[in-house]
């Protein structure tokens, strides 16, 4: 993730340049008939706060509801010791502060011990609340070693946690793209399972980074999938513990899609990875980038997120064509869809004509549906309020009732609040 830091910051994302107008009329059918499980957020953040930073306003941080954050000796934990669900603690960060320069493989025995103080701090010395601690930060690019060197210094720390708490739950090896690679494999990942297998250790849960296209994401996940339960005869939880690039982190569409990927992908937990914003890191300030610099306002995708935190009642089944994207649930009383459009990553694509059907109503049900639309913004700058709008529908013989967006940006996210 740190080498994209710096550079990346844009006044907004210029239009492609290919001479289109108008995209391909779009599609996304919800299917009532057919609901899935019962709908479960997973995605949270990654760091977005330091001690010398200001904190960001609670009244735009506890409506997120979070699952999962991932933070380490870089965030301020302690500010928010119950932020999440779930906090996973990232070890290599804080071995590499107490090593200052020393690799960690050079001296196992200090570095178990430094290990071993970490946790204890968090467990009988009465520190916060870690419930994950893991074991990787990229190490297939960032560790100051070989392979084999990351991998002896792995099993050490995993070891000097058991050593501390012999229930500890673990993760890794997090594993992400080195700088100037064009996509991502998750043979990092494979290579860990393998580690575990000749070594006889186990960890609760698989990670790795996704930085590129979220169409990707389910394939490494069956990859990894099928290769856990060849060699370990059991397929551990899968993290994708930093996902989100660059230079679609503060478009709200990138933001469904990326979601929507990671509930299809069967992924268990998730972070939405940080960035550098308009000159300024979403790792330190502003929460992962969802909120303004000082913490008092949202950013664009903000949006997004407080309407996954909405989400509940059983997830249904999406069908999608074009660039639209959609999560879909249905609790008492109606139907929610967080819907997007993920076109261009670097540029702006044409508007589409969007359609969103209901299939599986009864035939000739009324319903209002409530739209609220957020639009993408400038990155860093205070996010347009979203724009609502009252349609009515209703279901045909067949039991199928649409809308249409017409004229829907390429980037920007929607609600749909359907009701009787």
């Amino acid at each position: 993730m740190w080498w994209w830091w710096w550079g990346c910051a844009t006044p907004g994302r210029p239009s492609c340049e290919d001479g289109a107008t108008q995209a391909p009329a779009e599609t996304v059918v919800v299917d009532l008939s057919a609901p899935l499980t019962p709908f479960r957020p997973i995605a949270g953040l990654l760091h977005g706060s330091t001690p010398d930073r200001p904190l960001p306003d609670p009244s735009l941080v506890e409506p997120l509801r979070l699952p999962a954050w991932r933070t380490s000796i870089l965030s301020d934990h302690d500010r928010y010791p119950d932020l999440a669900d779930t906090i996973t603690w990232v070890v290599p960060d804080d071995l590499d502060a107490a090593l200052a320069g020393t690799p960690a493989w050079s001296d196992l025995p200090r570095t178990r011990g430094i290990v071993r103080d970490l946790v204890a701090a968090h467990t009988t010395g009465g520190g916060s609340r870690v419930d994950l601690w893991d074991l990787g930060s990229e190490p297939n690019w960032t560790f100051d070693g070989t392979p084999e060197q990351w991998q002896s210094t792995a099993l050490a720390t995993l070891d000097a946690i058991r050593e501390v708490d012999p229930d500890a739950r673990m993760v890794g090896p997090s594993v992400g793209p080195a700088p100037g690679d064009p996509a991502f494999d998750v043979q990092g990942v494979l290579d860990f399972v393998d580690l575990l297998a000749a070594s006889d250790r186990r960890v609760d849960a698989l990670s790795w980074h996704e930085f590129f296209e979220p169409s990707e994401l389910v394939g490494h996940a069956e990859e990894v999938r099928a290769h856990a339960l060849t060699t370990l005869g059991e397929v551990p939880e899968l993290h994708v513990n930093e996902f989100g690039g660059p230079d679609t982190a503060q478009v709200p569409g990138w933001s469904v899609a990326w979601l929507s990927a990671l509930h299809e992908a069967g992924i268990a937990s998730a972070n939405r990875a940080c960035w550098d914003v308009d000159g300024w890191s979403g790792c330190y300030e502003g929460l992962s980038g969802l909120l303004v610099r000082d913490g008092s306002a949202p950013q664009a995708p903000w949006w997004v997120w407080r309407t996954y935190a909405d989400l509940a009642g059983d997830q249904l089944p999406t069908t999608t064509t074009g660039h639209a994207v959609a999560l879909a649930t249905r609790d008492d009383p109606g139907v929610h869809v967080l819907l997007g459009r993920a076109g261009g990553r670097v540029c702006k694509g044409p508007p589409a004509s969007t359609t969103v059907t209901l299939s599986g109503l009864d035939p000739d049900a009324r319903l209002v549906v409530a739209v609220s639309t957020f639009a993408e913004g400038v990155p860093g700058e205070l996010a347009p309020d979203p724009v609502r709008t009252d349609l009515e529908a209703r279901a045909d013989a067949d039991g199928r009732a649409s809308i249409t967006l017409t004229g829907a940006a390429d980037g920007d996210a929607w609600r749909l609040d359907w009701t009787p």
